[in-house]
């Protein structure tokens, strides 16, 4: 059916970053590979959460 191979071959809009979305991924990149990253347990227990 001519539906199926249209929504096959659709961008699933949830899988496209925005300039700042990507900015904050490659951010969080840089900071994996320098090994600045903190968990989120860590992040709660500074918060006192």
């Amino acid at each position: 059916m001519a539906e199926d191979d249209i929504r096959e071959h659709m961008i699933d809009i949830d899988c496209i970053l925005t300039d700042e979305e990507r900015k904050l991924v490659d951010e969080s990149h840089e900071s994996q590979k320098k090994g600045t990253l903190i968990s989120l347990s860590e992040v709660k227990k500074e918060m006192g959460l």
